[in-house]
């Protein structure tokens, strides 16, 4: 296995060089301040700072939604009544998640995988609520 070592006295070695090319070929950016000290004015660090500001609210809204519809669900499981109200609970879970998917992509620029498609075996009601609560 051969590696390829870069002599430190080639141009454009090291954290702060002035200017250069990277090892794919692309010219590297001169930047006069150190990433840290840059950090604070540049937009990602806002748009990232904005997600984390939002976690809080958002983690306390889907928290509480959670807890109280499967505390409903589980208690009128009883009745008939708990199965169609899991199963809203978990359609309103994937629908947050697609929010969560929204906002991960516009803020910090990530994709994230969609879950799989619900397949229900025949059209209705009571098959689309099967298909959810079977659902990964």
């Amino acid at each position: 296995m051969a590696t390829q070592y870069r002599s430190q006295h080639a141009p454009g070695y090291g954290p702060y060089s002035a200017g250069g090319f990277h090892d794919d070929g692309t010219r590297r950016e001169r930047h006069l301040l150190p990433a840290g000290l840059r950090a604070p004015f540049e937009a990602r660090s806002w748009r990232e700072f904005g997600y984390v500001l939002l976690n809080l609210p958002i983690g306390i809204l889907l928290f509480t939604y959670a807890v109280t519809m499967v505390s409903l669900g589980a208690g009128l499981l009883v009745t008939f009544l708990g199965v169609p109200v899991l199963a809203a609970t978990l359609a309103g879970c994937r629908l947050f998640g697609v929010l969560e998917r929204a906002r991960a992509r516009r803020l910090l620029g990530m994709e994230v995988a969609e879950p799989q498609p619900l397949r229900a075996a025949k059209p209705g009601v009571l098959a689309w609520t099967g298909a959810l609560l079977k659902s990964g």
